[in-house]
């Protein structure tokens, strides 16, 4: 019975700093809805989720606009 308490303390130690890992890989970097992708509609801005997608850049920025004069 110690053992198991003693397991089952150090597991929930260990969970939240795996679940706040990225779950995607660089292939498939962008995250939404709980499936990975590189294609636009995982990409998007507002679509994806970058706290769980490969890295920072992964989802994409909105575009902004420039004066050219």
């Amino acid at each position: 019975m110690r053992i198991t308490a003693m397991a089952f303390a150090a597991a929930a130690a260990v969970l939240p700093s795996v679940l706040a890992q990225s779950q995607c890989n660089e292939w498939s970097p962008c995250y939404r809805e709980g499936y990975c992708d590189s294609s636009a509609m995982f990409c998007m801005w507002g679509l994806c989720d970058s706290s769980k997608s490969y890295n920072s850049t992964s989802c994409w920025q909105p575009e902004t606009c420039e004066s050219q004069t």
